[in-house]
């Protein structure tokens, strides 16, 4: 009974040893070399976490910042673009999620500010949309846009700040109402697509926010032009003096280049003088020059030097004039090209007008091509601030009036065939003036104002008087000092 009893034991004792062998293994830590295989089908597979890649989807912001904002009451237009702003937000939360992101429910009607989903000249602006993504830098931000653009179209804008990546990838397009949903999707998968998702985090002192536009973007225009007038009023300067020592000329002319163009570089680093500034200044010294040296040709001045100091002073004024014109704000690219081709109008029709007064084509019109480049020089600088046109139109406007110029001449062209008298000689210049015209209505009706929409900084000056102790004086008296008031009157605001 005993043996029995012990042989038990010793089974019972053999079984928990072959039970603990393999309860020690699992418990026990996996080696480096250690291999996982599967054992057939009854093995359950754990599942593994996929990282999440989470997204914010801002708002749609339908106000480019520009005053081109709804209008009250809102016309069909405006309709069509909240409509489609509301199909936009929907899709692009929907899409995101297809494409493998993760929504951010709490920052899906988060707003960028005005300016950060604005589109400025094509761009969006990068500062405000950076702010808001260094504040998760896990996260993903989309920001889309959607304002008004000209013909019924609208301007689709988006912008996409992937994590731990201080830059902004942004995509601009111009689609008609039905396209804005499907534009968006094709948009919006290429900007997230190309996105790293895997780079190394930055720190706060790694990241560099650009700038919107550089201060000063004309300072090479502007200074070239500086370097020629200055050259051009040197060499002015010595022709009206009397002397034609070339051993003068060529360090007069140095040192007129230099003065030129220390002065226009001095220009550009005090105020901000943009590409367009700069033309628009330009136009005001070349045209200038070039109108007061007709009108001296013209008259005939004597001696012969002194029409180069007219030269001199009318560019001089001339470019006084478009310093003046630039005070109340920046002109745009199409405000400059209007003002040289508004000298170039004037020029021509100027010409012309002589010539008709004179009743022959065989002159020189120096005075009267003069005076309209100067009159047109004026009255284009001038409209440059009051009308908003785009760069193309001008130029395409222009190309349409000398075609028409060419036309006219063409079709007056008999009037000159033959003995000349003074009245063919008019009906060929006016055939010619007419096709001028004709062709520049011709290509305003044809073309329209891509120019963006600009709103006025200010609405009109503002004064605000004031009257009262404008400081104190501390003087000596016998009991110490003594502080006495200083009264007086004064005028602030913005004119």
């Amino acid at each position: 009974m005993s043996r029995r009893a012990s042989r038990g034991a010793v089974g019972v004792l053999a079984a928990l040893a072959a039970l603990a062998l393999p309860l020690r293994a699992l418990a026990a830590p996996p080696t480096a070399n250690a291999e996982v295989k599967p054992v057939g089908k009854s093995e359950t597979s754990v599942p593994v976490e996929v990282a999440t890649r989470p997204i914010r989807v801002l708002a749609v912001n339908t106000d480019d910042g520009q005053g081109s904002a709804a209008k009250d009451p809102p016309d069909d237009q405006d309709r069509a673009l909240q409509r489609a702003s509301r199909e936009l937000g929907a899709t692009l939360r929907d899409s995101v999620q297809d494409l493998g992101f993760v929504l951010d429910l709490g920052h899906e009607d988060l707003r960028p500010p005005a300016s950060a989903a604005a589109p400025v000249d094509g761009r969006l602006a990068t500062d405000d949309l950076l702010a808001l993504a260094t504040q998760n830098r896990e996260t993903w931000l989309l920001a889309p846009s959607l304002t008004r653009a000209p013909h019924g179209k609208f301007r689709l804008a988006l912008a996409v700040v992937a994590p731990n990546r201080p830059e902004v990838r942004t995509r601009v397009v111009l689609v008609a109402g039905k396209e804005v949903v499907v534009q968006g999707l094709v948009l919006a998968r290429a900007l997230l697509e190309s996105g790293d998702a895997s780079c190394a985090p930055v720190g706060d002192d790694d990241v560099t926010i650009p700038s919107a536009a550089p201060r000063s973007g004309g300072r090479s225009i502007v200074a070239a032009n500086g370097a020629l007038f200055g050259a051009f009023a040197a060499y002015g300067i010595q022709r009206g003096s009397g002397s034609s020592d070339p051993r003068v000329t060529y360090p007069l002319l140095a040192i007129g280049t230099a003065v030129g163009l220390g002065t226009g570089l001095l220009v550009a680093e005090e105020w901000d003088v943009r590409p367009a500034d700069a033309w628009y200044l330009a136009a005001g010294s070349g045209w200038g020059a070039t109108s007061g040296l007709l009108l001296a040709n013209g008259q005939k001045s004597s001696p012969l030097e002194q029409r180069y100091s007219a030269a001199v002073g009318a560019g001089a004024a001339g470019l006084g004039l478009a310093g003046l014109g630039l005070l109340p704000g920046h002109v745009s690219d199409g405000g400059a090209t209007l003002t040289h081709s508004g000298a170039a109008y004037g020029l021509f029709f100027g010409g012309l007008t002589e010539l008709a007064v004179r009743g022959t084509t065989q002159a020189t019109p120096r005075s009267g091509a003069g005076v309209g480049s100067a009159f047109g020089l004026v009255a284009a600088g001038a409209a440059a601030h009051l009308t908003n046109v785009s760069t193309n139109r001008v130029l395409l406007v222009d190309l349409s009036a000398g075609l028409g110029a060419l036309g006219g001449a063409a079709i007056g062209s008999p009037f000159v065939f033959g003995t000349l008298t003074p009245t063919r000689a008019r009906m060929f210049l006016g055939a010619t003036a007419l096709g001028t015209l004709g062709g520049a209505a011709i290509g305003l009706a044809v073309t329209h104002n891509d120019a963006p929409v600009r709103r006025k900084a200010r609405a009109g000056a503002a004064l605000f008087p004031n009257a009262g102790v404008i400081t104190t004086t501390t003087v000596a008296t016998k009991d110490g000092t003594k502080d006495v008031p200083a009264w007086g009157v004064g005028m602030s605001g913005t004119f």
